[in-house]
């Protein structure tokens, strides 16, 4: 019987060891968990005056016809091919950006479109900047190019032009500090991916393409 008796509280304190170690274990893991660092969060605005958006166009487009009204009737105008490069610039009004943990990780940037003209297609302009006075371009993804020592990501960008969208990706150089956030660099959009030509014949258009440049600063 003295065996036995021995057996039994061998065994019993062989679990409450197993169930002291376990406790041990999970109240660790617990307050490792509980100790792990939160996100930090920081909101910044874009500095309008101290920013700069230029933009080229290029037009490649071989040879169409048209009517046009001519002496009160309609005639068929042979247009020859045509290739045309434009360029100015475009007023950036407004933006925030957000950083987490001191790098870039979302964004946005507001364009004023009675400043970003092109050709005379539609007698004001290319945009219909009555109804859509302004267009946004945000920053919806900030991945590292692994291995770049230099601030270069990859950047994937939603452009909204007149209620239609269209997602962009493109290598920006992204400069983050406690104080702002730099974006710099190009990305390119084409105009008929966009409502923007009336009666335009896609078939004769080779290229028709614009290339934005961003110099951009956000400030806290």
């Amino acid at each position: 019987m003295k065996y036995l008796y021995l057996s039994f509280a061998l065994l019993l304190f062989a679990c409450g060891s197993e169930s002291t170690s376990s406790s041990s274990s999970n109240s660790g893991e617990a307050s490792q968990e509980a100790s792990a660092p939160e996100d930090i969060i920081a909101e910044m605005s874009l500095d309008a005056e101290g920013s700069e958006v230029t933009w080229k166009r290029f037009l490649d487009q071989k040879a169409t016809k048209k009517q046009v009204k001519f002496m009160g009737a309609m005639m068929d105008v042979e247009l020859g091919p045509m290739q045309i490069n434009m360029n100015g610039d475009v007023t950036p009004v407004r933006g925030e950006m957000t950083t987490t943990n001191g790098e870039a990780s979302s964004g946005n940037l507001i364009f004023d479109m009675a400043t970003f003209k092109f050709s005379e297609e539609k007698g004001e302009g290319i945009f219909n900047t009555k109804d859509y006075p302004e267009s946004e371009l945000t920053f919806d993804k900030f991945e590292k190019l692994e291995g770049d020592a230099e601030n270069n990501y990859t950047v994937t960008m939603t452009l909204t032009i007149q209620d239609h969208s269209e997602k962009i990706e493109a290598p920006l150089s992204v400069t983050s500090s406690e104080e702002n956030v730099t974006v710099k660099g190009d990305f390119v959009f084409n105009t008929l991916d966009f409502p923007l030509r009336d009666n335009v014949q896609k078939e004769a258009v080779v290229t028709d393409e614009v290339t934005v440049t961003l110099n951009l600063t956000y400030d806290k």
